[in-house]
């Protein structure tokens, strides 16, 4: 409390209190309470995050581990902002209440301020911890002086000045004078930057802001309140030494009158004396994180300060004096701290939604998210009512700091933030080595983040999936950037033993390793590819958000592994024998089928493959439905069987998985809206009574699943149609490239005497099926698919365009387009085309040829020829991963 108390009070009331009556009248001590109720979100917000990172840097640390190091070089220059701007609007509150004590204008006020700054600056320079320590005892003398001001402007009698009307400018002066003032609580944090030193930071750290900031509350409001009711609002209004004028309307021109100067003096050169003492290093803290030049992080060898820092930051505070008034520097100052809370409240919701296994707090700031919600809400308002002021707040600090950041700190750190690693990559190199322990090949990988309910089962999941192959189980630990890493010796040897005991009971070998990473997105990733396995299994994520509760830990990389995806939510079943696979047309149908084969083969367990039609569906939709489904069962008819159910797919499935042990899904699309209120594959999990498996193939991996169910491997000319044959079409977009391709299917589907279709609806088939996952393959290829109900057989054309199109932001343009069209209920046809694809892709002239040519006879020639090449292949040399 001693603490936050001695960084808040200063200028916000000792200068402050008329520059708010000006803008909102006798309401101004309410402008007080309102800036403390928006800033008690971001201060139990950044509670939580000190708790997390007890590390000195406080909001700097926090920000640059959250966001990254561009946005850790904007937060560390607004926070020196930040700092800087309320020392130099202390320095002119200092020179307001010396010219009570000796004649200075309006000239001569700045003279004395820049005075001052060099004395602070000096006292920076040679240790100004020593008369820091002076300051709690100011602080309390200054407590006690106002508070008996207080008192007898409230107990004297009634003043004869008419008082100053009660909203003068209406809620817009209230919002504008709240906005003024809220850099009045900035130090209400600064007891988090020493959350390492406090002793049960759970529970002293809040407790601490919480009586604190109410304690500042109250007093402002009630100084506030008492020098509106004492002091005629005109001269209020205008008043920069409102304490020195309130005590001598209530005790005389005297001595008491004059010791409030001097107080006044004293704590505004102690306010800037600590501002500048902070804000000097920040500059010293980003030099140590690279993202400024190793010069800033000079020490003196004598006086053991950062003078390079110090030196920085009296110049710009000198020239801040010259080229502002109070007013401004107020303004400038409290924009640039709610842009700070903003990103601090932010940071918060990142770390809570994105899983981060290392950002374990000891204290959580409640009602989250809605706490973090308003105070976002409240904070960006307020930014918004400041107008202009707050614009050159934001572009004074994110501008310079972006330069600053691209131009020297970029090339200087390689270290990501949490938002970048679950966010989109381009550094994710499939050919990367993990530092893995282990063997170098692996037909499973079975990865443990910690809290998982029952390592075991998602081990067996795993043994199960390999079918004999080797499985490695490894324990997955990301750290806290800079952390010491603390080898749990006596948990990981436990798990260890047990995951190797479960082992024991099926023929598959099974390995057991560690891993310590400070990026685990890239850890996994590289894993998948290094170790060339089919699949990676992992439990859901335990600590699911409130904001994002189907997102993963693994972020953007969940689309881009070099692996399938098994996701094992556990419900305490062990030994399933009876499976309920619920597929659905789209690029993990088959492989759910598979997967549920393979688990009921090492289980012994019987596998249902089930589709629910609408209670008034027609005989014709339901035969549609189990044709699909007799498709599927293609892969492994000896194993399974199918049902069609009427009714609501939820209601019937739940109904069903009463019977079952384990229910297997197809991995839903990822999309904003899937990520917040849930897809149909997330309602069905979380309504079944039983444990459920959710897989994912990677893009272009779907055909494998063919692969091993069929022997001879069939031509991708066997399929392709003359008529949607086409080299380099004048498109520029995506958009542009469906719609030429689906007047081409039209087209031919027509003359080949099906049925005639609206191009519009095939363009539409294909976009759906483009936003559950992208058909970009790489190597500049897209395989786009779309079934039509109505058509009867399944169809592949090929296109080139003119020019590369973008099929995925941030990813390699396409220059190949192989497209299929076909019946929902013709799956495995449309397996078997991609499996043909995918061989024909491997060809060494295939691709090559495909572009090159300059019409549609070209192409279909270098198909003829290089399916002849690939069936006519003997040795097995063209595998088909493209």
């Amino acid at each position: 409390m001693a603490i936050a108390i001695s960084a808040m009070l200063g200028s916000g009331i000792f200068v402050l209190p008329g520059l708010a009556v000006a803008l909102t009248g006798r309401s101004a001590w309410l402008a007080y309470v309102v800036a403390a109720i928006c800033v008690l979100p971001a201060a139990l917000s950044k509670a939580e995050l000190a708790t997390a990172m007890p590390a000195s840097g406080g909001s700097f640390v926090y920000l640059d581990r959250t966001f990254g190091p561009w946005a850790g070089t904007v937060a560390g220059l607004s926070l020196w902002a930040s700092m800087w701007l309320k020392a130099t609007f202390a320095l002119l509150g200092f020179s307001a209440y010396l010219a009570v004590l000796t004649p200075v204008g309006a000239e001569g006020a700045k003279g004395a301020a820049l005075i001052a700054l060099l004395f602070v600056g000096a006292l920076n320079v040679l240790g100004a911890k020593k008369v820091g320590r002076a300051q709690l005892v100011v602080v309390v003398v200054g407590i006690a002086g106002l508070a008996a001001a207080v008192g007898f402007a409230l107990s004297g009698p009634t003043p004869t000045a008419a008082p100053s009307p009660l909203l003068s400018d209406g809620v817009g002066g209230l919002l504008a004078a709240t906005g003024l003032v809220f850099v009045s609580f900035n130090g209400v944090t600064k007891v988090a930057a020493v959350a390492e030193e406090v002793e049960n930071p759970e529970r002293t750290l809040p407790r601490g802001i919480l009586l604190s900031l109410a304690l500042v509350t109250v007093l402002y409001a009630t100084v506030t309140y008492a020098m509106a009711l004492v002091l005629p609002a005109d001269q209020l209004a205008t008043d920069l030494r409102p304490v020195h004028s309130l005590v001598a309307a209530v005790a005389g021109p005297g001595a008491w009158a004059l010791g409030a100067a001097v107080l006044g003096v004293v704590i505004m050169t102690s306010m800037a004396n600590a501002g500048l003492l902070a804000a000097s290093r920040f500059p010293f803290a980003m030099s140590r994180a690279q993202l400024l030049p190793p010069l800033f992080a000079h020490v003196s060898p004598r006086w053991q300060t950062p003078t390079v820092g110090i030196a920085a930051t009296v110049a710009v505070m000198a020239v801040a004096i010259v080229a502002f008034d109070v007013a401004a520097l107020a303004k400038l100052a409290s924009g640039t701290v709610m842009l700070i809370f903003v990103a601090v409240m932010t940071a918060t919701v990142i770390l809570r939604e994105s899983r981060t296994t290392w950002y374990a707090p000891g204290f959580r700031a409640p009602l989250y998210p809605w706490l973090q919600g308003v105070g976002i809400t409240a904070s960006l308002g307020l930014l918004w009512q400041l107008g202009a002021t707050a614009l050159v707040a934001v572009l004074a600090t994110v501008i310079p700091g972006s330069i600053l950041y691209f131009a020297y700190g970029r090339r200087r750190t390689e270290r990501r933030g949490v938002l970048g690693k679950v966010a989109r990559r381009r550094d994710l190199n499939p050919q990367q080595e993990a530092s893995v322990m282990g063997p170098d090949q692996a037909e499973v990988v079975v990865a443990l983040f910690g809290g998982e309910r029952s390592p075991e089962m998602v081990a067996e999941v795993g043994i199960a999936l390999a079918e004999g192959g080797q499985v490695l189980a490894t324990h997955l630990r990301e750290r806290e950037p800079n952390a010491m890493v603390v080898e749990e010796s006596r948990r990981l040897d436990s798990l260890s033993r047990r995951l190797l005991a479960t082992g024991e009971r099926y023929p598959a070998p099974l390995a057991v390793s560690a891993v310590e990473s400070h990026d685990l997105v890239r850890t996994v990733h590289a894993m998948t590819h290094r170790l060339h396995n089919r699949w990676l299994v992992v439990e859901e994520d335990a600590g699911a958000g409130r904001i994002f509760p189907r997102l993963s830990r693994l972020g953007w990389s969940i689309n881009h592994l070099g692996a399938n995806l098994a996701v094992f939510r556990d419900r305490g079943v062990r030994y399933p024998k009876r499976i309920l696979v619920v597929p659905r047309p789209g690029p993990h149908d088959a492989l759910a089928v598979t997967a549920a084969v393979d688990l009921g083969t090492a289980w012994n367990a019987q596998v249902t493959l089930v589709a629910v039609v609408d209670a008034e569906a027609s005989d014709g939709e339901a035969a549609a439905r189990r044709a699909y489904l007799e498709q599927l069962r293609r892969l492994a008819p000896e194993r399974t069987r199918a049902e069609v159910l009427r009714g609501d797919t939820v209601e019937r499935v739940s109904e069903e998985s009463i019977g079952h042990d384990l229910v297997v899904l197809g991995a839903p699309e990822l999309s904003l809206r899937s990520l917040v209120r849930g897809s149909l594959e997330d309602r069905i999990a979380d309504r079944v009574a039983c444990s459920v498996v959710t897989v994912r193939t990677p893009r272009g991996l779907t055909h494998e699943t063919v692969d091993r169910h069929e022997e001879a491997p069939p031509r991708a000319i066997d399929f392709v149609a003359r008529e949607v044959v086409e080299a380099r079409l004048p498109v520029e977009t995506r958009d542009d490239l469906f719609h030429e391709m689906s007047e081409r299917f039209a087209a031919a589907i027509e003359a080949r005497g099906g049925a005639s279709l609206d191009p519009r609806s095939i363009e539409r088939a294909f976009e759906e099926r483009e936003r559950e996952q992208s058909t970009m393959v790489g190597d500049g290829v897209a395989l786009p698919h779309a079934s039509i109900d109505g058509v009867d057989f399944t169809l592949l054309g090929v296109f080139t365009v003119a020019s590369p199109v973008l099929f995925e932001a941030g990813a390699a343009p396409v220059e190949v387009v192989f497209a299929t069209i076909g019946p929902p209920s013709a799956r495995f046809d449309h397996l078997r085309v991609l499996r043909a694809v995918a061989q024909l892709t491997q060809h060494p002239q295939a691709l090559s040829a495909i572009v090159d040519a300059v019409d549609g006879d070209a192409i279909y020639a270098a198909l003829e020829l290089c399916s002849a090449t690939v069936a006519g292949a003997a040795d097995g040399s063209y595998d088909a991963r493209p």
